[in-house]
C-alpha cells in the first residue's frame, strides 16, 4: 500500500486451504468457495455491525489518499454491505436513471427502481434480499476490485473488504505478532457467535503475514522436533537397555546438555531463524551421541553387581573414544568458526558448544547419576539398592586409577 502501510482483506464464503502442489512454488492452487448465505435478520445485523466495528480498531488506518474524489474516497470508507443496506432504505420516489455523481450518496438514488427501495433493514424475506443483492450486482458490477460482492452464475457467493491499515510493514516478529493477535482478537468473536449455518462464521483475514508465518513455524518446529528428538531418543534407550533407571539417567543428560546450549545461544543474541531452527533440530542427535556410548558400555560390564566396577569398566571402556570424537569435532567447528559465510560460522560454532558441554556433561554428570541410581541387576531392569554400592569419589578415583 502507498506510504508503506499494510492492506488487510476479510473474506467471507472463502474456503481457506492450502491445495497447491507443497512441491511447486509457483503452484498457488485454486480459489474455492463454500456454503455462503446471510440472508437471515441476524447474520446481516451481524454483518453491519462487523463494519461499523472495523472502523473503531486501533489497526484502521487512513483510507483515502489526496488524489481521491468524493466518490472514490467515499467508497473506500465503507464496507460493501453497507452500501447494500443504504440502497434498499432509499425511498423509491428519489430514485433516478440519471443521478449526480458528487458522492457516495448521489449512487444510491440509481437507478429508477419501484423495488430494493424504501425497504426496512434487516432485509426480509430471504427471497426479497437474494433479488434486491442480485439487482445492485447487474447495476453495479465490475471485475479488479478488491472489495465487493462476488457472484457466480447469478448467485452470491462471498463478500469481501479491504482496508488500509495503520502499520507498516516490518521483519521483526513481536511487531507483527501485535499487529497479527491484534486483527485475530477482532474477528474471532464473530467467528464464534455466528448463527448457526450462518455465513459469518466464514470470516477470514489476511495481509503480508507470508514472513511472519514462517517465522511462527520456524518456532513451533524447533520445538516440536526437539520432543521428536527426545521422544526417538527416550525409546531407543528403553529398548537398547530395558532399564528405566539407566534411560532416564541418561535422558536427563541429554537435555541438560540442550537447554544449557539452548541458554548460552539465547545469551549470545541468536535469534531463532532458519538456521537455528535446523541446530536446534539436531541439537538432540549430536548430544545424544557420548551419553549413549557410556550408557551403553556401563550395560555391557562383565561385573553387573557393582555400581564402582561398571563405572571403571564405562570409563575404560568408552573413555578414550569418547575423549578423541569430542577433540576431533571440536577441532571441525573450529576450522568452520573462521569462515565468513553466516551459516557455516554459526554451526561451527554450535560443534564447539556441543562437543564441549556433551563431553562434560557425559563424563561427569552422567556417572553422578548412575553412582547413585545405576542399575546392578543381571538384566538391568530391576535394580538391587544394596548400600555396599554406593560408589564414592575416592573408590572411582582409586579404581580408575
Amino acid at each position: 500500500a502507498a506510504g508503506g502501510e499494510l492492506d488487510v482483506d476479510f473474506g467471507f464464503g472463502l474456503d481457506i486451504q492450502d491445495n497447491g502442489n507443497h512441491l511447486d512454488p509457483d503452484d498457488f492452487g485454486s480459489l474455492k468457495f463454500v456454503d455462503f448465505d446471510i440472508s437471515d435478520a441476524v447474520s446481516q445485523t451481524q454483518l453491519i455491525n462487523f463494519c461499523e466495528n472495523l472502523r473503531l480498531q486501533s489497526f484502521y488506518g487512513e483510507q483515502c489518499e489526496d488524489s481521491d474524489d468524493n466518490v472514490t474516497c467515499g467508497l473506500k470508507s465503507v464496507c460493501s454491505f453497507e452500501l447494500f443496506r443504504d440502497w434498499v432504505q432509499v425511498p423509491c420516489n428519489t430514485t433516478t436513471n440519471f443521478p449526480l455523481t458528487n458522492s457516495v450518496q448521489d449512487l444510491l438514488v440509481f437507478p429508477n427502481r419501484s423495488e430494493c427501495c424504501d425497504l426496512n433493514f434487516p432485509v426480509t424475506p430471504a427471497s426479497t434480499f437474494t433479488s434486491c443483492m442480485s439487482q445492485l450486482a447487474d447495476t453495479y458490477s465490475s471485475e479488479g476490485f478488491h472489495s465487493g460482492f462476488h457472484f457466480r452464475n447469478g448467485a452470491f457467493i462471498a463478500l469481501s473488504i479491504r482496508i488500509k491499515s495503520n502499520f507498516a510493514y516490518t521483519d521483526a516478529f513481536d511487531p507483527m505478532d501485535e499487529f497479527y493477535q491484534s486483527i485475530k482478537s477482532f474477528v474471532d468473536p464473530y467467528i464464534d457467535n455466528a448463527p448457526s449455518g450462518s455465513g459469518i462464521a466464514t470470516l477470514a483475514f489476511s495481509s503480508e503475514f507470508e514472513y511472519y508465518d514462517l517465522q511462527v513455524n520456524i518456532v513451533e518446529s524447533a520445538y516440536s522436533s526437539a520432543a521428536v528428538s527426545f521422544g526417538v531418543a527416550i525409546v531407543v534407550l528403553l529398548l537398547m537397555t530395558r532399564s528405566v533407571r539407566l534411560s532416564v539417567s541418561a535422558i536427563v543428560t541429554i537435555m541438560a546438555i540442550v537447554f544449557v546450549l539452548g541458554g548460552i545461544f539465547v545469551s549470545a543474541g541468536w535469534d531463532l531463524n532458519i538456521l537455528e531452527s535446523i541446530i536446534v533440530s539436531i541439537a538432540v542427535g549430536l548430544a545424544v551421541d557420548f551419553t549413549v556410548h557410556f550408557t551403553h558400555a556401563y550395560l555391557l560390564c562383565p561385573d553387573k553387581t557393582s555400581r564402582p566396577a561398571r563405572i571403571t569398566y564405562m570409563y575404560q571402556t568408552m573413555g578414550v573414544s569418547v575423549s578423541t570424537g569430542a577433540l576431533t569435532t571440536f577441532i571441525s567447528g573450529m576450522a568452520l568458526s573462521f569462515a565468513e559465510t553466516l551459516f557455516y560460522y554459526q554451526f561451527g560454532i554450535f560443534l564447539i558448544t556441543t562437543m564441549t558441554f556433551s563431553f562434560i556433561f557425559s563424563t561427569f554428570l552422567l556417572p553422578s547419576f548412575l553412582c547413585r541410581f545405576g542399575p546392578v541387576s543381571q538384566s538391568g531392569g530391576v535394580t538391587d539398592e544394596r548400600n555396599g554400592d554406593e560408589l564414592t569419589a575416592k573408590e572411582l578415583s582409586e579404581n580408575t586409577l
